[in-house]
């Protein structure tokens, strides 16, 4: 796979994703299979809710684009993944999670503590989160999608946060503003960056075969949105 380069899209007045959202990309874990975990595994293993980040699944298993939420803000899909995130001083754990306790336990017998990044955070066990973004961008793409798609944005209408495998978009002023007083709003975004043609993003030329491609933080940023000016005017802003 190859990392898109800013330097092969066309230069633009337009106004860019860069101008319009903050974009994150989710630290990694170190070790995802132990600390991205389904409701089996945190019903096996009786681990609690406070510690518990509700978190989208891989793109790749990811079958809609519009994520619709439940009364407690959770995914309306199954299964459902959660982040292991904890604080806790240990003594804390072992008295009043028995549960966390062992599963802890178990990933000191797997080795997750001492792996690269697990033996560089204090506790091993506390990870890196980021805040529920509302639109995501997978962070790999085709040249060749449906419809000239280059990547997919999701609408993620749940408090669950987006892995490794999406760059996170967060709305700057004043599209957070125009959202929070109509929330709608939000739809119509994700409806402009989800029409961003292919050529935009890989330029004119690229092969019908040409492949999977990542696309980084600084590459999207720099990626026009052609209708956002018109649409902000709109708006009153």
């Amino acid at each position: 796979m190859d990392v898109l380069s800013s330097h092969t899209l066309a230069s633009s007045t337009l106004f860019t994703v860069g101008d319009a959202f903050d974009i994150l990309r989710m630290p990694s874990t170190g070790a995802d299979d132990f600390f991205v975990i389904n409701e089996m595994t945190v019903a096996a293993h009786d681990l609690p809710a406070q510690v518990l980040v509700p978190m989208l699944p891989a793109p790749r298993r990811l079958s809609i684009d519009e994520i619709s939420n439940d009364t407690d803000g959770l995914p309306i899909m199954r299964p459902r993944n959660f982040l292991l995130n904890c604080a806790l001083p240990e003594t804390t754990i072992s008295a009043m999670y028995p549960g966390l306790h062992r599963y802890l336990q178990l990933g000191d017998a797997m080795g997750v503590k001492t792996k690269y990044l697990c033996a560089s955070r204090e506790p091993w066990f506390l990870t890196e989160s980021i805040e529920p973004a509302p639109l995501l961008c997978t962070y790999a793409g085709v040249a060749a999608r449906v419809a000239g798609r280059a990547f997919r944005f999701i609408l993620n209408r749940t408090q669950a946060i987006g892995g490794t495998g999406y760059l996170n978009l967060y709305p700057k002023p004043p599209l957070s503003e125009i959202v929070r007083q109509r929330p709608a709003a939000l739809h119509e975004l994700w409806s402009m960056l989800s029409d961003i043609p292919a050529s935009v993003v890989f330029g004119p030329d690229a092969h019908p075969d040409a492949g999977w491609h990542l696309i980084d933080e600084e590459t999207l940023a720099h990626v026009p949105i052609p209708e956002l000016e018109a649409w902000i005017a709109r708006s009153g802003f």
